[in-house]
This record gives C-alpha cells, structure tokens and sequence, in this order.
C-alpha cells in the first residue's frame, strides 16, 4: 500500500501534471505507482487528461494478462489501475477471464504444466514429499535416485549427472553421493579451483569435523566390551 502524501507532495504532483506532464513521468518523478498518481488527482478533483498508450507498452500490458496474470497484476505490473488494463483488453478484444479463475492453483490454473517445471534443473511437483520447496517441488532426479533407492534421500546427499547434462535424469546418468566434500572430491579431482578464502576455512572446518566424526566412531569400536 501506497504512504499517504503530505500537502507539499500532493501540491507538487498537481503542479507538475498541470505543466503538462503525464501521470507515468509524475510517477517516475515521485518514485510512485501511476495509480497512487491518479488517486491522487481524482482526490483533487483534478480532470485527468487521456494520453493513449504507445504500442509497444499495450504489448509488454498484453503479453503479462495472457501469461496467467490477473487483471490487478497485470496493472500493479504495469504502474496503472485495473480500469485502463480492463479498458485496452475490450479495446483488443482479448478475453477478460474471471477473478476466480486467474488465482486458481495448481492443476485448476488455466496455465498448469502438468506439475513440471523445466528451467537449470527439472522440478516435479510433489506436496508431499518430505523435502520439497516452498512451492511444493522437488528435483527430478533426486525423485529418481529416491525411487531406485526405494527410500527418501537425506538433505546432505547429493545426485551427481554424470555426463554434466542437468536434464538428463536417467538412473544410469546418475551417481549418488553422501555429502557434497565427497562429491567435490570427484569433480574437482586434478582441477586446482579457485577457493576464496571464506570457502578454504569452510572446507577445511568441514574435513576437521568429519576427521573427528570418524575418530570418535573408532574410539568407540576400540573401547566397546568384547
């Protein structure tokens, strides 16, 4: 929600449309939404001006709505009110679809993908997976190693793609490893990467800590009863 504008400001926006400027070089004059702009104006009881949209901003308007964008997102997307976004949609004739259905979820959104989301690594949709996101997904071939496995992975493991191919989630691209020092190991081995000196302490913490895990572990097999 927009900060209430004091006298000065308000005075200044009513100033500078009078001048003849727009309502969007107010806006980015001001560092405000053209609607909060508008309001503004309305509650002058100043007559607003039209000035049609250049086509290419009618566009990119468009180009948001048909992305699955409601008429409000579209507009808040926008810096304008839902009055001129519904206005240049009957304009174009371009379908305004229910409120209801914009901010459906999941499968009853009019754009689902079936629960597969493809971008650097694939994501399945699974609501009830232990570990999944925020949204509710989890990496595809973590899903697959899990299935081959027929348990839950652990937050440490980490799915390696064998041939680097990120959306190649076939079981034999796959290699599994306990934690990501192991899995380091075998990538950067023969490689002299560049460690900032914040990542060399954390590596070396890391192997400190399981140097330790592992002498304790034999401790206690040397000292347990026969």
């Amino acid at each position: 929600m927009a900060k209430k504008w004091d006298q000065e400001k308000i005075e200044m926006c009513v100033g500078l449309y009078r001048q003849g400027f727009s309502q969007e070089e107010i806006a980015s004059r001001m560092k405000a939404g053209q609607a909060h702009v508008s309001k503004v104006l309305r509650e002058q009881s100043i007559e607003c001006r039209y000035a049609p949209w250049p086509p290419k901003k009618v566009q990119k308007m468009v180009g948001l709505y048909r992305s699955g964008l409601s008429v409000g997102q579209t507009a808040a997307k926008m810096q304008t009110n839902r009055s001129i976004v519904r206005k240049y949609l009957r304009r174009y004739k371009i379908p305004i679809r229910p409120q209801a259905e914009a901010t459906r979820k999941g499968s009853r959104h009019p754009h689902w993908q079936g629960g597969r989301s493809v971008g650097e690594y694939i994501y399945i949709r699974s609501p009830h997976h232990p570990h999944r996101n925020w949204a509710g997904y989890v990496l595809e071939h973590r899903l697959v190693m899990e299935k081959h496995l027929e348990r839950y992975l652990l937050p440490e493991e980490v799915v390696h793609h064998e041939n680097k191919n990120k959306h190649d989630n076939r079981i034999e691209n796959l290699v599994l490893f306990s934690c990501n020092g192991d899995h380091l190991a075998v990538e950067l081995k023969g490689k002299r990467p560049k460690w900032t000196e914040e990542g060399r302490l954390r590596i070396v913490a890391a192997h400190r800590r399981r140097c330790q895990e592992q002498r304790r572990k034999s401790h206690s097999k040397t000292d347990a009863p026969p």
